[in-house]
């Protein structure tokens, strides 16, 4: 289970404030550390049933969203995509058409 920070871009993604993923890693953000993260402007996004930071953002990016979960073992159980993997290649695919543009402006 994966609780949501309201408002963060993963909540806008995925729709869905509680959400359940699938964690293959021995690994976490250390609590003591977190509101040093929070301080910088990084936004703990998402939270473990524990309360343990499982996926952080920085707004103002076009993606800047890393998780502790593997939104690609989802993809490939469901044969659908994962919503964030979506999300990557829809913003990615809009940066290089805007590159596309730029460098035909400029020919």
């Amino acid at each position: 289970m994966l609780c949501g920070h309201a408002g963060s871009r993963l909540i806008g993604i995925l729709r869905d404030e509680e959400i359940e993923e699938e964690y293959f890693c021995n690994y976490e953000v250390n609590r003591e550390f977190q509101e040093q993260f929070e301080a910088t402007g990084l936004i703990i996004a998402g939270i473990g049933p524990q309360g343990e930071a499982r996926a952080i953002e920085l707004p103002g990016k076009r993606f800047y969203l890393a998780t502790l979960f593997q939104p690609q073992l989802t993809s490939q159980a469901s044969g659908q995509p994962h919503p964030l993997i979506m999300e990557y290649l829809r913003i990615a695919s809009q940066r290089i058409s805007a590159n596309n543009r730029v460098l035909r402006s400029s020919e």
